[in-house]
């Protein structure tokens, strides 16, 4: 009885107006989904509401799985999941390599923000022409962009408002952005402690951005 009536109020039967009648019908395995008595009347309230107005019942077929319905997006998946932790890597990365030796934990994700700020920045030449770093930069940046690493540096996590593009377009600069990044700091501390010399991660890093991007 109660699966009776999960049915009918899938079919619509208990919506308001109708008289109990269901809207839709199906055959008893679930298929050949169709108009019932009273789909005139639905369609009718539909078109006022400009909405469905209840839930399909796919979920009555049997061995119906909504999951293997879904259109794959690998787009999203890779620009919101995998690149996402490929950065998270990187900041894991440097943390382990250069911050903790050195106790300056947060570091990275400073200097790289730095860096990508400087590309919406505003530079003189030395022959004295403004240079917008917007306009010279190939690949779009705008402040979300710029702001990623210390999003995730201090959140643990991705901002809802970074488009699945910013982190494809932050991918590409990457090995730009990376390049050296600790070198002084490295320089300046193996200089002092010899025997235990700390690497700078940066090239190894942008190798394997270069072979993500490939």
């Amino acid at each position: 009885k109660v699966r009776q009536r999960v049915e009918f109020a899938a079919a619509g039967g208990y919506m308001k107006g109708n008289n109990g009648t269901r809207i839709v019908k199906w055959d008893p395995d679930g298929r050949n989904v169709r108009p019932g008595p009273g789909a005139k009347f639905y369609e009718s309230q539909r078109i006022k509401a400009g909405a469905h107005l209840f839930f399909n019942a796919f979920w009555l077929i049997p061995h119906f799985c909504i999951n293997l319905m879904y259109m794959r997006d690998t787009m999203h998946q890779i620009d919101s999941g995998v690149i996402i932790s490929f950065l998270k890597a990187i900041l894991r990365k440097f943390r382990e390599c250069v911050e903790i030796p050195l106790g300056i934990t947060g570091a990275a994700a400073k200097k790289i923000t730095n860096r990508l700020r400087r590309l919406l920045g505003k530079e003189r030449t030395a022959s004295g022409h403004l240079m917008y770093g917007a306009h010279a930069c190939l690949v779009p940046v705008n402040f979300a962009t710029t702001n990623v690493f210390k999003q995730l540096e201090e959140k643990q996590k991705a901002a809802r408002n970074t488009r699945a593009c910013d982190y494809r377009h932050l991918l590409l600069l990457l090995p730009f952005i990376l390049s050296n990044l600790f070198r002084d700091e490295v320089e300046e501390h193996n200089s002092h402690n010899q025997g235990n010399p700390v690497v700078d991660p940066s090239e190894e890093l942008i190798g394997v951005t270069n072979v993500f991007l490939r």
